[in-house]
C-alpha cells in the first residue's frame, strides 16, 4: 500500500499505486482426453483412462519508473508451468459369499515442470547475477515427478460397509541451477540435485446405516506429502539460512474422524430433504514443512 509520502510525491493515490503494480499477461491452456470402457455384461470391468496436459504462461512487466526488486519479481518475470497427468483406473463389482465388493485399482503418473526467468536492471552489470537475468531466489525452476498406485475395496455386509485402501507414491524432485552464481554456490549450501521420496498411505473407513434416516461413520488415515519445489530449492538471503533444503523429511499426517449423518425426507413439504452431518476429527502432523525466516 502506498505511503502518504509516496502519494504526495507522485501526485495521487492512483499514480503511487501503479508504481507498485505490474502488468500481467496470463495464458492458461488445458487439454484433457478420456477413454471409458464399461461392458454391460462384465461387472469386473469399468475402465477409465485419462490424460491431461496443462500449460500456464505468465509474464509480469513493470514500467521504467515503477518500484521493483528481486523479492517482487524484478522489472520482468516470465513463469511457465507444464503439468501432465496420466491415470488408469478400473472398478470391479463382485461377491464373495455374503460380502459385496466394489474394488477400485489404478495407477497414476504426474509431472510438473516450471521454468522461471527474471530481469533485474539494478544488477545488469554484475556477473554474479548473470547481468540481471536469473531465477528469483524464492521461485526456483525445476521438475517434480510422481508415480502412484492405489487399491481400494468397499466391502458391504448388510447395513455395514468397510473400506480399506492403500496407496503408494514415489516422488522425485529435480531442481534446476540458478543462472546467477550468487544463488548457485555450493559453499553457501546451494544444491539443486534431485531428491527422492516414497511411502505408503493406508486408510480405513467404516460406515453403518443404522436406520433409514441415520448413518454412522468412522475413518482413519495415515498419509504424507513430499516437499514442493519451492520448499526444497528456495534459498534465503540471510547468512544464517542461505542454502537449499535437500534434507527435508516428508510431512506426515495421521487423522481420525467420526460422526453421523441424519436425513429427514419430506420435512416441510413433499419431496424435500434435510440432511444434517456432525463430524469430530483429530489430525496429528509431524515433520511439518515451513519456512524459517531467521
Amino acid at each position: 500500500v502506498p505511503t502518504p509520502y509516496q502519494i504526495k510525491k507522485y501526485g495521487s493515490l492512483d499514480a503511487a499505486m501503479r508504481r507498485l503494480l505490474s502488468d500481467r499477461e496470463l495464458v492458461d491452456t488445458t487439454w484433457v482426453g478420456k477413454y471409458q470402457y464399461q461392458p454391460t455384461d462384465n461387472p469386473l470391468i469399468d475402465l477409465e483412462v485419462t490424460y491431461s496436459y496443462s500449460n500456464t504462461d505468465q509474464t509480469d512487466t513493470r514500467d521504467d519508473d515503477a518500484s521493483f526488486s528481486s523479492s517482487t519479481g524484478g522489472k520482468y518475470m516470465n513463469t511457465d508451468y507444464h503439468d501432465k497427468v496420466f491415470e488408469v483406473r478400473n472398478t470391479s463389482l463382485f461377491d464373495t459369499g455374503r460380502l459385496q465388493h466394489e474394488l477400485t485399482s489404478g495407477l497414476q503418473w504426474r509431472e510438473n515442470t516450471r521454468d522461471v526467468l527474471m530481469y533485474l536492471p539494478d544488477v545488469s552489470d554484475e556477473e554474479e547475477y548473470n547481468y540481471g537475468w536469473y531465477q528469483p531466489h524464492f521461485m526456483p525452476a525445476g521438475q517434480q515427478e510422481v508415480r502412484s498406485v492405489y487399491l481400494e475395496d468397499a466391502i458391504t455386509l448388510g447395513d455395514v460397509t468397510i473400506t480399506p485402501s492403500l496407496r503408494y507414491d514415489h516422488v522425485v524432485n529435480q531442481g534446476e541451477r540458478n543462472l546467477a552464481s550468487r544463488y548457485n554456490n555450493p559453499e553457501m549450501g546451494h544444491d539443486y540435485r534431485d531428491v527422492t521420496y516414497s511411502g505408503w498411505s493406508p486408510r480405513l473407513s467404516v460406515f453403518w446405516e443404522a436406520t433409514q434416516n441415520l448413518g454412522l461413520f468412522v475413518d482413519y488415515a495415515s498419509t504424507w506429502r513430499a516437499p514442493v519445489l519451492d520448499e526444497q530449492y528456495e534459498t534465503q538471503k540471510s547468512d544464517l539460512f542461505p542454502g537449499s533444503s535437500r534434507g527435508l523429511n516428508p510431512e506426515r499426517i495421521r487423522g481420525v474422524r467420526g460422526g453421523a449423518v441424519v436425513s429427514l425426507p419430506d420435512l416441510l413439504t413433499q419431496g424435500d430433504n434435510l440432511q444434517v452431518r456432525a463430524t469430530l476429527y483429530r489430525h496429528k502432523i509431524t515433520d511439518e514443512i515451513f519456512k524459517s525466516r531467521s
